[in-house]
């Protein structure tokens, strides 16, 4: 096998290594990147917990057996402060750690891991 065999199946390997990386990173970031991370989280955590409207709770007082009943209610003001509350947890979420990150010296930290 010449050199430039072995060089030309480096390179293929490294490309497609590549590839897969890069198409990982699509699949989880979506297409728009990040903000449409936030945005579908934000999305399914208001989604859900509109569904706790459906449930009724209930206790029981075995002193006087009477019994408390009560359900959630999502109304809109609740709904977007909570939206805007996943839009904020998110971002921090992702943006500080990033912005440590950046900041790093990348020999420094490669070599503490």
């Amino acid at each position: 096998m010449s050199a430039a065999s072995s060089r030309r199946k480096l390179l293929a390997r490294r490309f497609a290594e590549t590839m897969a990386i890069g198409a990982a990173g699509a699949a989880t970031l979506g297409l728009a990147g990040m903000p449409a991370g936030w945005l579908s989280g934000a999305i399914v955590g208001v989604a859900l917990a509109s569904l706790l409207q459906l449930v009724t709770i209930s206790t029981l007082n075995f002193t006087s057996f009477s019994e408390l009943a009560f359900s959630f209610s999502l109304s809109t003001p609740i709904a977007v402060s909570s939206f805007a509350f996943a839009l904020a947890m998110g971002l921090l979420g992702g943006f500080l750690p990033a912005f440590r990150a950046a900041r790093l010296d990348i020999v420094g930290a490669l070599r503490a891991v």
